[in-house]
């Protein structure tokens, strides 16, 4: 009994803490955990404040805006991994961590059709994330121990999409076609004596992206994103809660919309954009509405820096009903980030830092590093010409 008390309290405390019981929305999978479980996985947009609405991008930022991408090249490929610190103690609990689940990367391969026309296909883990507790003991039916594991919570997002991407002079479209696979997994059991459990969760959600870029003249751009909302009844393995009893998790409509200014011959670039999105449709959230800023200079061909600053606001509520136990405000986090790429011949090399710990240190903080290669192949290679 003592391992199903220990798992009823764990249970509890985190569904107090969002104000959403197991039997209507989802603790784990579930937008509340974005504040720490979206992965920032281009070194190069990731430098510049997590800008690039309206820049010029290459595959890797085609999550950004479908619509950006240009490559220089008949084909290229490109990967990025990140690395980001852990939250411990989170809401105070002693051993309860938040953590980074593995793997966190991106992949990318992009092809050329003519100069007007890209595309290519991506592999990413937007999300992820893992929460680790405090051990839990198993007894058997005398009271003598039996054993102990720590318990852990974990999801991940596995992302294919397809961007199609086609320019004119001043006007750029592209679409992303996205394949989401969510995954989660947890080890809690409320079976006594029998340890560990193997809980699992896993479905696909379809999801286009739209974009658009204008550029009225050289030294601006204004870029624009589109993808619809969805939602889903999250059902674990081990349920035995009706699927009709389960109220779905919603996913958010997003719009992101973007400004690019190329100065001293297009050495110097300076990104603005605005991100929105509509988690208020879930009763203790609010929209979310936060500002991206990023700068990016040449100092030469082979080397290029970067430097930027974004919001990542709270965007928890109790206007609705909810009871959520942290101060609202608490999880606001204002990133720092700094960049830079190194070019050798058609092989770039980019690292990415971001921290919300330099201007402030909210309950929720977070530091990561990012980094990215890309390879730029020639049609020389692709067909010997």
């Amino acid at each position: 009994m003592k391992t199903l008390m220990t798992a009823i309290i764990v249970f509890v405390t985190f569904a107090n803490c969002f104000s959403q019981p197991a039997t209507t929305q989802d603790i784990i999978i579930n937008p509340f955990w974005d504040f720490y479980a979206e992965n920032r996985l281009s070194a190069i947009n990731a430098g510049k404040g997590y800008t690039g609405v309206a820049s010029i991008n290459d595959i890797s930022g085609a999550s950004l805006n479908p619509a950006s991408i240009v490559l220089l090249e008949k084909m290229q490929v490109t990967g990025s991994y990140d690395f980001k610190s852990r939250i411990s103690n989170w809401l105070n609990m002693d051993q309860n961590d938040v953590k980074q689940n593995h793997p966190e990367m991106s992949v990318g391969i992009g092809y050329k059709f003519g100069n007007n026309l890209f595309t290519g296909i991506t592999y990413t883990n937007d999300y992820s994330f893992k929460i680790e507790m405090s051990p839990i003991h198993y007894f058997n039916q005398y009271g003598q121990p039996m054993g102990s594991y720590v318990p852990y919570e974990k999801y991940t997002t596995h992302t294919l999409s397809i961007p199609v991407a086609f320019r004119t002079r001043k006007f750029r479209a592209g679409v992303s076609l996205s394949a989401v696979n969510y995954n989660g997994f947890n080890n809690l059991n409320s079976e006594p004596r029998l340890g560990e459990g193997n809980n699992t969760v896993s479905f696909w959600k379809f999801v286009p992206t739209l974009g658009v870029q204008v550029t009225p003249f050289e030294e601006f751009s204004f870029g624009a994103t589109y993808s619809p909302p969805y939602q889903q009844r999250v059902r674990w393995s081990n349920s035995t809660v009706p699927e009709e009893q389960i109220a779905p998790v919603y996913y958010p409509a997003k719009v992101n919309v973007g400004t690019e200014l190329r100065l001293l011959n297009k050495k110097l670039l300076i990104d603005l954009d605005y991100r929105f999105a509509n988690t208020s449709r879930t009763y203790m959230f609010r929209d979310r509405h936060d500002l991206n800023f990023g700068v990016q200079y040449e100092l030469e061909p082979e080397l290029t820096v970067r430097g930027g600053a974004f919001t990542l606001l709270d965007y928890r509520t109790n206007d609705n009903g909810a009871n959520i136990s942290d101060p609202i405000g608490s999880y606001n986090q204002y990133f720092l980030t700094l960049g830079a790429t190194y070019k050798y011949r058609a092989l770039s090399v980019s690292l990415s830092y971001i921290s919300s710990t330099v201007f402030t240190k909210p309950d929720v903080s977070t530091s990561r590093i990012a980094a990215s290669l890309t390879w730029d192949i020639c049609s020389c290679l692709l067909y010997g010409n």
